[in-house]
């Protein structure tokens, strides 16, 4: 028997609407357990699954009667992929790292610090300071706090009010974004005196030192804050200037200022803060971007949990 003769040519509409009902339906084939699949296919799988990389929000309290040593984030909520199962959640715990307290937790005097509760990506998420100062004509040694175990004491700091910020928290970091203002253009010895008739910068050169301080430092992003731009608990997003113009949230053709006194352009700016850090090393310097901060959709701040159906609610 040929195809033509189990298949006849149709004549009518009739004839048709019987040809197709008659067809063979084709069955699905039978479902993989996810389990029995060998196991470098599931860690390919649970890598896969890891969050794109997020901008992560560090907050500090400025209020002096607030326990210094206390953080909050942005986006504290814990990776779903540490909840499905154990062979995930190890997956997660080899790529995640628990630190920095979050601010609502119960706050009590060393050596009883508060719960470590925000899980971030070091080699993947950026952890971003928006009311950091360093202060200047302070030597700052990352590697100290870390061999020593303790907290680098930053008085005249502006956003840390002369508390202790952890630093060996901080010393597998590999993305940072700071607030490109005055003070951070200071510490590049970027600013100008109005008042010298000679023109001479005026500033420290601390930046460069305490940047190149955390070994582990790969990229340094220096946000162009639009000063429309308000703290919502949300997803961060970065843009070009050229696209952020086009949304809206900076003016391309607007300089940027160093210290409110010398306008650069944005690739002046970039050469000159590589510069400045070539100016203190030898080794390979972070590699520097100039970006608009934008919120994007707004992020649960919750953690994630595991509840039990209504069915089993007894």
């Amino acid at each position: 028997m040929t195809s033509q003769d189990s298949f006849p040519t149709p004549t009518t509409i009739q004839d048709s609407i019987i040809q197709v009902t008659s067809k063979p339906k084709i069955r699905p084939s039978p479902c993989v357990n996810f389990s029995s699949l060998p196991a470098e296919i599931r860690l390919v799988v649970w890598k896969l699954a890891i969050p794109e990389p997020r901008i992560l929000r560090m907050c500090i309290p400025r209020d002096k009667a607030r326990v210094p040593w206390t953080y909050s984030t942005s986006s504290p909520s814990i990776p779903i992929i540490l909840h499905i199962n154990q062979e995930s959640r190890t997956v997660g715990l080899s790529l995640f790292t628990l630190n920095f307290p979050f601010k609502r937790k119960q706050c009590r005097p060393p050596p009883f610090r508060p719960a470590l509760s925000t899980y971030w990506n070091p080699t993947r998420d950026t952890l971003y300071l928006p009311d950091f100062h360093v202060p200047e004509g302070i030597a700052v040694d990352v590697a100290w706090d870390a061999v020593d175990n303790s907290d680098a004491c930053l008085p005249n700091d502006d956003s840390l009010i002369g508390g202790k910020f952890h630093h060996h928290n901080l010393m597998a970091m590999q993305h940072l974004a700071l607030p490109w203002n005055t003070k951070v253009a200071n510490g590049f010895d970027a600013r100008s005196d109005p008042e010298s008739s000679t023109g001479h910068q005026c500033g420290g050169e601390w930046m460069p030192r305490w940047l190149l301080g955390f070994p582990s430092l790969r990229s340094v992003t220096f946000l162009l804050e639009p000063s429309s731009l308000c703290y919502r608990p949300g997803g961060i997003e970065l843009y070009e200037p050229k696209d952020a113009r086009e949304l809206h949230e900076y003016d391309r053709d607007m300089p940027v200022w160093f210290a409110d006194s010398v306008p650069f352009t944005l690739d002046d700016l970039a050469v000159l803060i590589e510069w400045k850090l070539k100016v203190f090393t030898q080794n390979q310097i972070p590699n520097i971007q100039i970006k608009v901060p934008r919120h994007g959709k707004t992020r649960k701040t919750v953690p994630f949990c595991v509840t039990r159906s209504r069915s089993r609610r007894s």
